[in-house]
């Protein structure tokens, strides 16, 4: 028997009754829980130890060592350190101080037993990170004179993590919030400025002027700042923190899946311009990942507006893996979620306007309570606006306020 034949190829749908009676519970459940592609793919070969499935040595050696499975904890916000508004030369500086990947004396003496360890710039102390850049007189001279009477002493950094994590959350200083992006830049330059005077003196025996770096370093800075201008009259947009309605004409449509030990569930709900709900859908699926759910539960979401007949839509969910494969169309989509979203963009096709937008677990309460809600049942269901179960209806109620 080929597994053609347990595809039903008009639905688009996996045969459930012959594949229960043909298969082991939990081989049954594995099954169901793959998505039937709705347009022909050639087949092709997954790695599945790697999320794009690609296969990499790196992933064969990791799989066959369990004890590099265990991520490496870290402090920094690695996304807030790629996001911040400096130079990438700069941005990949502070990576290589943060990992501890810099040249300095002590990482070169762990190496090579006959390196001098001590300071470049004071030789008053062995050269780590934590000394070179802040506890070196030339360091603190540098810090007070170009940032603003930064004493260094006062600062409690142990690690080089600790260095990043000041660039990123600086001091409380005297300037509005959106313009802190300058106080990192400025700090973030400073530590830049002392590697590259560390170097110099080094390799170059330039003398050490204190007045020439504060001029480089804010020299730096303009132009960065000339080519990255920020108005303060138009300060930085925060992330909405509440549920938005739609503009008139669109239907927008509220997506989100909740899982248990034993199955998952996804949830719909629809709401117009007003804040009225034109529906609230949830249904029971096969336990599957957390990602898989919600990538079911966007593309329930495009089938149910193709059987309602709205064409004007915007789908929001709180996975923003899914949102962005689907809002930038990315194309590494990763393995276990390639057919359905597919599937979606094949079917968003059929919609005249249909957009998909990432949005706060607090914006998308509605979907939330309704997928956790569905847990208890194992139908189907439907509620219109006039007899939604009161969970749903308090939540409903509380975002249609913004609407009035």
């Amino acid at each position: 028997m080929k597994v053609a034949q347990l595809i039903h190829n008009e639905l688009h749908c996996w045969k459930a009754e012959l594949i229960r009676q043909m298969f082991d519970k939990p081989s049954a459940q594995a099954i169901l829980a793959i998505p039937i592609p709705i347009t022909s793919n050639a087949d092709e070969l997954v790695w599945v130890l790697d999320s794009k499935g690609v296969f990499s040595v790196k992933s064969a050696y990791i799989a066959s060592n369990p004890q590099f499975n265990s991520p490496v904890r870290s402090t920094v916000k690695w996304k807030k350190l790629w996001s911040l508004k400096a130079p990438e030369r700069l941005k990949m500086f502070l990576w290589r101080l943060c990992v501890n990947a810099l040249p300095t004396r002590d990482n070169l003496f762990k190496r090579m037993n006959s390196v001098d360890t001590s300071c470049v710039l004071c030789n008053e102390s062995e050269e780590n990170p934590c000394h070179l850049f802040l506890h070196c007189p030339f360091a603190k001279a540098l810090w007070f004179a170009a940032c603003w009477g930064f004493k260094a002493e006062e600062v409690a950094v142990v690690s080089t993590e600790d260095f990043v994590n000041m660039v990123l959350n600086p001091p409380n200083v005297l300037c509005n919030s959106w313009e802190q992006w300058k106080v990192s830049l400025t700090m973030a330059s400073t530590l830049e400025e002392i590697w590259y005077l560390r170097n110099s003196v080094l390799h170059s025996k330039s003398p050490l002027e204190l007045h020439v770096s504060i001029q480089r370093i804010q020299r730096r800075c303009q132009e960065y700042m000339v080519t990255c201008p920020l108005s303060p009259s138009q300060p930085v947009p925060h992330d909405p923190t509440r549920w938005a309605p739609p503009p008139p004409g669109c239907i927008k449509l509220n997506v989100d899946a909740a899982l248990s030990s034993s199955k998952a569930t996804v949830a719909v709900v629809a709401r117009g311009c007003s804040g009225a709900v034109c529906g609230v859908w949830a249904k029971t699926i096969s336990l599957r990942s957390p990602l898989q759910a919600e990538a079911e539960a966007i593309l329930w979401a495009v089938q149910i507006a193709l059987k309602e007949g709205w064409s004007y839509v915007s789908i929001e969910g709180d996975s923003k893996t899914c949102m962005d494969y689907l809002s930038l169309l990315k194309t590494d989509l990763e393995w276990s979620i390639r057919i359905i979203i597919s599937n979606v963009a094949v079917l968003a096709k059929s919609l005249a306007n249909c957009s998909f937008v990432w949005v706060r677990r607090c914006c998308n309460s509605a979907a939330h309570v309704a997928a956790k809600f569905a847990l208890c049942s194992f139908l189907l269901f439907l509620f219109f606006k006039d007899y939604l179960p009161p969970a749903i209806l308090a939540v409903c109620m509380e975002e249609s306020k913004l609407c009035s």
